[in-house]
C-alpha cells in the first residue's frame, strides 16, 4: 500500500534561502507542495516507487527552468534517479549527493502552462529505511529565484508473509542481455498457479507480460523488441508481485 502525507515541517538541514514563488508545485489532487515534505510510502520489495509532481510557472513570463537534487539522507543499497526534461540514469545511494541536471533538463516554461515532466525514482533493492532528498527548481538567469520540496521515500521491511514467499529465489542469465532473449531462473518454495512475468522499464510502465507455465523453473524472455536500458522482471500471482529483478539491456 502507497500513500502521500504532506507535511509543512521541513527536514533538520541547513535551511535554503528565502524562497520566491517562481512556479507553483502541485500533486496529484491539485493540493500545493511548495516548501513542503512530501512521504510516499512503499515496501522493500517494490521494485520502483515513483513521486511526481506538476510545476507551472508564476507571473507573465516565458521562463527557462531547471533543477538540482539534493541527498538529505539514503540508505545504502537502493538507487535513485529523477526526470525533469529528460530522465537520467540511476545512480546508487551517496554517489551523486547533489545533483545538477545537465543542459538537457532546461524546460522553457510558458506561464500558466502545467508542465508535468517531473518524477522522483527510488529503486529499493530490498533496503528498507528513509530515503530523503530536496528537489530544487530554479530560473536559470537567476538562480536565487528558486523554488523547492522535500520528498521522502519510507520503505517498510519486507513483512513475514512476503519473507515466507512461494519463491526462493530468482535469477537473468545473461545480465545484462546483450542477445535477443534472457533466461529467468526461478526456484519454487511451493507451486504458484497462474503467474505471470511483468517486464517494467525505467518509468514503470509495463512493456512485456506472458503467462508461466506452472511451477516453470525456466522461463525465457524475448528482448527484441527492448530499448537498450534498465528494466524489472516481476513474477506476479493473484495481484501479488513475488520476486522482482533487474534487467539490463546492452545490446
Amino acid at each position: 500500500m502507497m500513500k502521500n502525507i504532506y507535511s509543512l515541517g521541513l527536514l533538520l538541514i541547513a535551511p535554503f534561502a528565502a524562497q520566491a514563488q517562481l512556479l507553483t508545485l502541485t500533486d496529484g489532487d491539485g493540493q500545493v507542495v511548495n516548501g513542503t515534505v512530501v512521504t510516499h510510502i512503499g515496501s522493500a520489495s517494490d521494485p520502483l516507487l515513483t513521486q511526481g509532481l506538476t510545476a507551472t510557472i508564476n507571473g507573465g513570463q516565458t521562463l527557462n527552468v531547471n533543477m538540482r537534487r539534493y541527498e538529505l539522507e539514503v540508505v545504502p543499497g537502493t538507487f535513485n534517479y529523477f526526470c525533469w526534461g529528460v530522465c537520467y540514469d540511476e545512480v546508487p545511494a551517496g554517489n551523486l549527493p547533489t545533483w545538477n541536471a545537465g543542459q538537457e533538463g532546461v524546460i522553457s516554461m510558458a506561464p500558466g502552462t502545467p508542465v508535468n515532466e517531473f518524477k522522483a525514482y527510488l529503486v529499493p533493492n530490498g533496503n528498507a529505511g528513509t530515503n530523503a532528498f530536496r528537489y530544487v527548481w530554479y530560473h536559470t538567469a537567476n538562480g536565487t529565484d528558486s523554488v523547492f520540496v522535500d520528498i521522502v521515500f519510507q520503505v517498510s521491511p519486507v513483512g513475514i508473509e512476503e519473507a515466507l514467499a512461494p519463491i526462493a529465489s530468482m535469477e537473468v542469465f545473461p545480465n545484462p542481455v546483450t542477445g535477443s532473449e534472457a533466461r529467468i531462473q526461478i526456484a519454487f518454495n511451493k507451486p504458484v498457479p497462474q503467474a505471470s512475468l511483468v517486464v517494467y522499464n525505467a518509468l514503470g510502465s509495463v512493456v512485456s507480460e506472458q503467462r508461466m507455465p506452472n511451477h516453470a523453473n525456466d522461463v525465457i524472455l524475448n528482448t527484441s523488441a527492448l530499448e537498450p536500458g534498465l528494466y524489472f522482471a516481476v513474477v506476479r500471482a493473484a495481484g501479488r508481485d513475488l520476486a522482482t529483478r533487474r534487467i539490463v539491456v546492452a545490446r
